[in-house]
């Protein structure tokens, strides 16, 4: 049993683990998923990340598979703080009203833009200037809860996936640390989201970032010279238009580590495009691709 006003908090994924590790409150309670088949043949139990991470910060952890757990959890903390960062599970509305202060989630985004499952990728693939964290109030629909605080964040033209969702994890958590130190003023206040400008993102798919080696050819062929690789590409005369340099370093940026970029070669292998650059002088790069495992950078190293 945790104290009354203790932060529980929930998440499972890379993005509260990040917050997770940079909160400033400690955690009474750690909330994540049950653990999960994985590793090779899919034969072993695998914790979440959070859970790990968890461990590592010597907190206490309850593993949930149902809504029935997640009740038994919010009955008996009803006074707590319930502090949500990428946890993965639908938590429904009965389990939603049992603490006075209901349920805060972390949102890597301006909500009401870009609610769904993949705000980060999706703020690249648009090629955004800026993007930022919302924190909310959870209500029965997807991100659909009033604002309690929200701040920007620039994204740069070379951020990642990997390095923007770092960069908004550790915005979520000192706007969570802000909140925690005085979260009346923001419950009493909230803003509501102006629902007509809301957008939505979708799960991501294997088939999201396949593009047709035809299409790729002319970015591929510097780096497939390098290497002695040209026969790897199909005949110049069937090379197609590309699909545009930025275009193309969005998708990298924004697909990996997963589904990633990829096409198929001549002789069957799977290529992956795995990162790229734009210097200052608006110049496209293609820096490094990975044939069936193989890497080939375009500078040696």
């Amino acid at each position: 049993m945790v104290k009354d006003n203790a932060l529980i908090f929930l998440g499972s994924g890379r993005f509260g683990t990040t917050v997770l590790e940079n909160i400033g409150s400690k955690p009474g309670l750690v909330v994540t998923q049950a653990d999960k088949p994985g590793g090779r043949g899919m034969k072993e139990l695998m914790p979440t990340d959070v859970k790990k991470k968890a461990g590592e910060l010597e907190l206490p952890v309850h593993t949930v598979s149902d809504r029935n757990e997640l009740m038994a959890i919010a009955s008996g903390h009803k006074k707590a703080v319930f502090l949500v960062a990428d946890f993965g599970l639908i938590i429904p509305p009965s389990v939603l009203a049992l603490p006075d202060k209901g349920f805060w989630n972390i949102h890597p985004s301006l909500l009401p833009k870009y609610r769904g499952t993949t705000p980060i990728q999706s703020a690249i693939l648009n090629d955004e200037k800026v993007t930022g964290v919302s924190i909310i109030k959870i209500d029965e629909q997807v991100d659909h809860g009033p604002l309690l605080v929200q701040r920007e964040v620039p994204l740069g033209i070379n951020d990642t996936y990997l390095t923007l969702l770092d960069k908004l994890a550790r915005l979520g958590a000192e706007l969570a640390n802000e909140l925690l130190l005085n979260p009346r003023s923001k419950i009493l206040n909230p803003k509501h989201q102006d629902h007509s400008q809301a957008t939505l993102t979708k799960k991501l798919t294997k088939e999201d970032g396949f593009v047709q080696l035809e299409k790729l050819a002319f970015n591929l062929e510097p780096l497939f010279r390098k290497y002695n690789l040209m026969h790897l590409l199909p005949n110049k005369d069937l090379w197609r238009s590309g699909i545009g340099d930025l275009k193309l370093h969005n998708m990298i940026r924004a697909l990996n580590p997963w589904p990633g970029v990829w096409s198929i070669l001549p002789n069957n292998k799977i290529i992956k495009l795995t990162s790229g650059r734009f210097d200052p002088h608006n110049r496209f790069t293609l820096d490094e691709v990975k044939i069936e495992g193989k890497v080939y950078k375009n500078r040696l190293q």
